[in-house]
């Protein structure tokens, strides 16, 4: 389900991957997922000081968005997709060889 990246490491590709229902529509850099649906974004990689962002905001704070970091795999989880927050999602963070990573996708309710 390779769903579209902008990459900035050096060495390494970043890609930024969206699991969402059946029924949804995806293409290379954006996602429509019915109202209601839960979509977890993830990306792969050694980055480190990862960061989510909606619309260039952070995301924390939000009660029904979820981020993890747990080894390679870092994880962005919308419990339940809504009008408010179509958008773009981006993850940040850096690369153990000192470059940096952002990786963006735009969800769309459909």
């Amino acid at each position: 389900n390779f769903n579209g990246a902008v990459v900035k490491g050096l060495e390494e590709k970043y890609l930024i991957d969206a699991t969402a229902p059946p029924g949804s529509l995806m293409s290379a850099s954006s996602t429509m997922v019915p109202t209601g649906q839960p979509v977890i974004l993830e990306v792969r990689g050694e980055v480190d000081n990862v960061q989510w962002l909606y619309n260039g905001e952070s995301v924390h704070g939000d009660p029904g968005i979820t981020t993890t970091s747990d080894g390679t795999l870092h994880e962005l989880n919308i419990d339940r997709m809504s009008p408010d927050r179509d958008g773009t999602y981006t993850c940040r963070g850096d690369t153990p060889d000192g470059g940096k990573v952002s990786c963006d996708i735009k969800v769309q309710t459909l």
